[in-house]
């Protein structure tokens, strides 16, 4: 049901506009190309609410993003320094070839860093 209403409104706005849609579904499909690499990931096979949850932060963060440019009339970059909370795992894993302890530890250090991160945003806006 969820995937008729997200195609439902997303069809309604590429009607609309489709290059700004578009640039604003950008961290989606990125998010979403990233997470395909991510799942032969011990991480991702052991803890999976980790990896999860550190996929969930990254795009909460985009998002905050988002929504205060947008309040503040500044344009959205769909390129974001943030990307690289789940990517670090990946590369550690597969170009770096580091063990599957340590590469659970990276998710786990990238998960905290994306959360962190995001509860200090709020918190700098909320102050």
């Amino acid at each position: 049901m969820c995937i008729v209403f997200t195609l439902d409104n997303l069809g309604d706005a590429l009607k609309k506009n489709s290059s700004e849609t578009f640039k604003l579904f950008f961290p989606v499909l990125i998010l979403f190309g990233i997470g395909i690499f991510s799942v032969q990931l011990p991480s991702f096979d052991e803890e999976r609410a980790v990896a999860v949850f550190l996929y969930q932060m990254t795009f909460a963060i985009i998002i905050l993003k988002l929504m205060l440019l947008n309040m503040s009339n500044r344009p959205f970059t769909p390129l974001n320094i943030q990307y690289f909370y789940p990517l670090v795992p990946i590369l550690a894993y597969r170009i770096f070839e580091v063990t599957a302890e340590t590469e659970k530890m990276l998710t786990r250090g990238c998960m905290m860093t994306a959360f962190l991160e995001f509860y200090f945003t709020v918190y700098t806006i909320s102050s």
